[in-house]
């Protein structure tokens, strides 16, 4: 899929073949609002909700929010890189080494991403 789009709850939407609504009811919202603004926007929704919508539509956050999956991973991968910038300028020590190691692996997971 094409990373153009800011999410694709709408097409897994279409393609259940459930309204904004029902989809709604499903999430436990009192109305289709937030469905709806969250397929015009890409505005995320709470972690529940999130979680809600992976399980009926059998589909991944990461899939329905490609764009936003992409752009919260940038900014990970360059905090993760200021971070362990910073613990190179300070002293060295044990604690400081694992942090860097911890910090480098990541880097690493996410770089390949």
């Amino acid at each position: 899929m094409s990373r153009d789009k800011p999410n694709y709850l709408r097409t897994f939407r279409m393609r259940s073949g459930l309204t904004q609504e029902e989809v709604a009811f499903l999430l436990g919202l009192s109305n289709r609002k937030a469905v709806s603004r969250s397929e015009r926007t890409g505005q995320g929704m709470a972690l529940e909700q999130l979680l809600a919508l992976q399980i009926i539509f059998d589909v991944s956050v990461q899939e329905l929010y490609s764009s936003l999956h992409l752009k919260v991973e940038q900014l990970a991968l360059t905090r993760v890189q200021v971070l362990i910038q910073k613990l190179e300028r300070e002293a060295d020590s044990k604690k400081n080494r694992y942090k860097r190691k911890t910090l480098a692996a990541m880097e690493r997971r996410i770089g390949r991403a």
